[in-house]
């Protein structure tokens, strides 16, 4: 919904969006991946290649070598900065990343401290202790209300035809009784 609502304000307040989902399934996500699927994102939304990219690209063809991090990090940087007057960049699922989770997360956010980029992270409750390595935030705490995880239990177990009424319904009270929002 957040990145819904950014794409369509942002054809007309100009600025740039980028996200991207971690997935716990995904075993390749590496800094230079995120950096490479968020700069690509970012090019889609201008007309034309800027230079910067231009002699990147030239460079890792000469090596036979894909940009290194740092290399498309800068890109990145320079193109939000100078193409557009903001940036919001989502970070969606941080707590399913395939790395040492407080090292890269705090290393990938850091990355990203620049008066043209606003970031937006979201992550489980269990690692609001990587907090006070981002400085000045705003934490917004969401959960899911009761209703809202039974609705969804009910809509997995309709699917299993085998599991009578009063099963079911023990199933979903004892789930949603415990998830806590989750």
């Amino acid at each position: 919904m957040v990145i819904d609502f950014l794409l369509a304000r942002s054809e007309q307040d100009k600025f740039g969006v980028i996200y991207f989902y971690f997935n716990y399934s995904e075993p390749s996500q590496s800094e230079s991946d995120v950096m490479a699927c968020l700069l690509k994102q970012l090019l889609c939304q201008l007309d034309f290649v800027p230079p910067e990219l231009e002699s990147i690209y030239e460079a890792s063809i000469a090596r036979f070598l894909r940009p290194t991090t740092k290399e498309l990090e800068e890109a990145l940087r320079a193109c939000a900065a100078r193409h557009f007057p903001s940036t919001f960049v989502v970070l969606d699922g941080l707590d399913e990343w395939n790395t040492n989770l407080e090292e890269g997360i705090v290393s990938l956010v850091q990355r990203f401290r620049s008066p043209s980029l606003k970031v937006m992270l979201t992550m489980r409750p269990h690692l609001s202790y990587l907090q006070s390595h981002f400085g000045n935030i705003i934490v917004l705490p969401i959960s899911a209300k009761e209703d809202d995880i039974e609705n969804h239990i009910r809509q997995v177990l309709s699917k299993k035809r085998n599991i009578s009424a009063k099963i079911q319904d023990e199933i979903v009270h004892k789930i949603s009784s415990q998830a806590n929002g989750m």
